[in-house]
């Protein structure tokens, strides 16, 4: 994976929090998704139940992290992807995925042209927690 520095800069005396932008059209798993991550208070989450609700929100803000289903309806999490190369390349490295299913023709192709990670579904909290530790940690 691309490195990218991850700023942890104090902003007025406070520690400056991590902004993740979650995506899932199944409305469980993202809230699922998001209180895991306000566990820790390390975190600025903002969800998206769709792609191109998630392409607004990219549009207008910086994210440390995306994560991302792969496979929703309408704009699928391999059509955001693209769209995120083609208009915000500088966030690609800052993508991971989730699917629960990414052994089949299609997600196996797209995997192996691309150095992101795909967190299989179903997943416990400690798998996520350390997938998003573990991606963090490799961007800085």
């Amino acid at each position: 994976m691309k490195s990218a520095r991850i700023s942890n800069n104090k902003e007025k005396g406070n520690l400056k929090k991590l902004r993740i932008l979650l995506i899932d059209d199944e409305e469980i798993m993202l809230d699922t998704m998001y209180e895991i991550l306000m566990l820790e208070n390390k975190f600025e989450v903002d969800r998206s139940p769709d792609a191109r609700d998630a392409i607004q929100k990219i549009k207008n803000d910086e994210y440390q992290l995306i994560i991302s289903d792969l496979r929703m309806p309408g704009i699928s999490g391999y059509d955001l992807f693209n769209w995120i190369i083609n208009n915000k390349p500088q966030m690609a490295c800052k993508v991971l995925f989730t699917s629960g299913d990414p052994f089949d023709p299609r997600s196996k192709r797209f995997f192996e042209e691309i150095p992101n990670l795909c967190l299989v579904k179903p997943f416990g909290i400690s798998e996520f927690m350390d997938y998003i530790h573990r991606s963090l940690g490799a961007m800085e």
